[in-house]
């Protein structure tokens, strides 16, 4: 601004973690005259580094509207799904996810896993040591997924450690899918306990077996869970993204 001897505003709009990352002295960031947010978990750290509350306008990301694909129903059935990078006990935390399924019990189901990773092949042995390796579809890396999921699944699963902000849970609320997911950073901005999906501490595997359970015998509406994420669809992200914008120029 000073090179240019113009005058404007500056915003910042980071798309990740402050922490945890070398790309950048996130101290600078508070020299800039506004900031939008992508997730409360950022809004929360650019407070901590001292940037006022009426300087930061959360405003998540944008979200296409779908419709919610056909459901087949089948009695005493889970059909579940996770897609991400496969790692092994680092952020996405497959081993804790497949000892979870492993704590199904007294149901029939079934787990597609869609992605690859360093950790692919050490995941399917530990699906194999504990004997669940029959009800798991290792599909690889997939191109596009949502052409190859053509039956609603009964949740999405996912054992992350962290997150930023997760769009396949989006992805996945928006065609009326629920989750289970562990309680990370921010989760509150997507998840709404019994709304559209369920929530378990990372590390408790009991629970998250216990929560995989409760969705085969608690029905969630698909309109409230399509409907929970209603900030994030295009129409209305635009208007706050405008918004947010106009306040930002009277700063």
């Amino acid at each position: 601004r000073k090179l240019c001897k113009k005058k404007y505003k500056i915003i910042s709009w980071i798309h990740f973690s402050l922490k945890n990352q070398d790309m950048f002295d996130p101290g600078k960031l508070v020299d800039a005259d506004g900031h939008l947010a992508i997730s409360s978990v950022i809004r929360e750290q650019l407070l901590e580094l001292g940037v006022k509350n009426d300087e930061i306008m959360t405003i998540f990301n944008p979200m296409e509207r779908h419709n919610a694909i056909p459901e087949v129903k089948k009695e005493n059935y889970l059909n579940l799904f996770y897609a991400g990078r496969m790692t092994f006990d680092g952020q996405k935390n497959i081993s804790e996810l497949l000892s979870g399924i492993n704590k199904i019990k007294g149901i029939n189901y079934h787990l597609d896993m869609y992605g690859s990773g360093e950790d692919l092949e050490k995941c399917k042995e530990y699906g194999k040591k504990l004997g669940i390796n029959s009800n798991i579809t290792w599909h690889g890396w997939t191109k596009n997924l949502w052409e190859k999921i053509t039956v609603r699944p009964s949740a999405l699963v996912m054992s992350s450690k962290y997150e930023g902000l997760p769009m396949i849970m989006l992805e996945s609320i928006s065609r009326g899918i629920p989750v289970v997911t562990t309680k990370f950073d921010g989760y509150e901005d997507i998840v709404k306990e019994g709304v559209n999906g369920y929530t378990y501490k990372s590390g408790n595997i009991e629970e998250l077996g216990q929560k995989l359970i409760k969705i085969s015998e608690q029905k969630i509406s698909t309109k409230d869970i399509q409907d929970s994420i209603e900030n994030y669809y295009t129409e209305n992200y635009f208007k706050n993204l405008e918004n947010a914008l106009a306040k930002l120029e009277k700063i």
